[in-house]
Order: C-alpha cells, then structure tokens, then sequence
C-alpha cells in the first residue's frame, strides 16, 4: 500500500511540474542565428503592463517578429493588425536596431529571428526598458 501511495504522489508531482512550466519565465531572453536560419528564443518573457524594448543586430539581412501569448497556450505573431510594431528589420549592411514595445500585464512574450544574408543575427526581447 505504501509504494503504491509514493507512486501517486510522484506522479502528481511530475503532474503538477509540468503544468507549472509555462508559469517560469524570464526578464528577457536571446537568440542567435547564422546564415539562412531562424530560430525563437527558448524562453517567453512575462509582460509587465509597461514598455520593455526588442532589440535585433547583425551583421548583413535579418529580420525580427514578435509573437506574444496571452495566457492561453496559444502563440500568435504580431501582425499589422495588431497596435503598434512588432517587428524590426536589418538591411544587407547589418547594424543594430531596437524598438521600445509595449507588453501587456498577463501576456507571455518571444522573438524569432531570421539571419537571410547575415553571417549571424542576434535578437533579444525584455520586459525593461
């Protein structure tokens, strides 16, 4: 009977960490990319009812998209539909771009980035300005 109770508790355990997961975020997170890639950064950042800032460098043609979820498991990329800009864009002589945006309180935020012809692209979304 003991073992069998021990099993159950660790299954609600796992049960319960699981569930837990979408809930740990972060203030702000990264990710970086190289020719012909894209990727999303690995962690959503909570928003906090304030402007936190999206940021995107390189060194040729990138581009950057804002994808936000609003509590319900759903990840959406901004659109024009959406207020305001959720995206920045490098031309083929690279640089640096950033972008005060605001995040609302309860949302999840993560950026994707795309390197076209740039030897590598990094991009970055926190939740401060």
């Amino acid at each position: 009977m003991k073992k069998k109770s021990v099993v159950s508790f660790f299954l609600a355990v796992i049960v319960l960490l699981i569930a837990a997961v979408p809930a740990f975020a972060a203030n702000s997170s990264s990710i970086t990319v190289s020719t012909y890639q894209h990727a999303m950064t690995p962690l959503p950042v909570d928003g906090l009812g304030q402007y936190g800032k999206i940021t995107l460098s390189g060194n040729g043609d990138a581009s950057l998209y804002v994808y936000y979820n609003k509590g319900d498991g759903v990840w959406r990329q901004w659109t024009i539909n959406d207020p305001g800009t959720g995206w920045l864009f490098l031309s083929s002589t690279g640089g640096s771009k950033y972008l005060d945006f605001y995040m609302n309180i309860g949302w999840q935020y993560k950026v994707e980035v795309f390197a076209s012809n740039s030897t590598s692209a990094t991009g970055t979304i926190r939740n401060t300005l």
